[in-house]
């Protein structure tokens, strides 16, 4: 438990999977194929190349650049990409998955393919706090109330696709 930071140089999980308590820090070149478990944060400050699965148990936080070539998100904490890129992949899901009574916050910019709300209840809430939040194919409230305070949503259609809001659950 703790802390694992990569200081420097490349990490490559071969396909592996990995189960950390703690949060694991990014500052150097991380390359990620198999499925992460945290139970923790992923703090990501330098690059970040992921295909495989992520299931956190807190936050994200990229400064860094970060790029899914297939990678679904599962997250019960916030989501803050401030001063970093991330890099969406045709297919990607991230989750907000946060549970009864667990507020969540996204906040800075990003561009999503599928972002999904899934938190359980309507005692829940996921916050939009700042930046835009670009929504390349599908938004999908399945559960839990959405609050925006500070951030843009657009719904992005060009020649490939038109983006929409799914079915909105309970």
């Amino acid at each position: 438990s703790g802390t694992l930071t990569l200081a420097s140089g490349v990490f490559n999980d071969g396909g592996f999977n990995i189960e950390y308590v703690g949060d694991i820090s990014n500052p150097g070149t991380f390359i990620n194929s198999g499925t992460i478990s945290l139970t923790g944060s992923l703090i990501n400050a330098g690059t970040f190349n992921a295909s495989g699965t992520i299931d956190l148990t807190a936050g994200f936080t990229n400064s860094g650049t970060f790029t899914s070539s297939g990678c679904n998100i599962n997250l019960a904490g916030d989501w803050d990409n401030t001063g970093g890129t991330y890099t969406y992949f045709d297919g990607d899901i991230v989750t907000f998955d946060g549970g009864l009574f667990l507020n969540q916050e996204i906040s800075g910019t990003t561009s999503w393919f599928n972002l999904t709300i899934d938190k359980g209840a309507f005692a829940s809430t996921l916050s939009l706090t700042s930046g835009t939040q670009n929504i390349h194919n599908i938004l999908n409230i399945n559960s839990g109330a959405v609050s925006n305070t500070g951030a843009l949503v657009v719904l992005i259609s060009d020649a490939v696709r038109t983006a929409q809001m799914d079915d909105i659950g309970t």
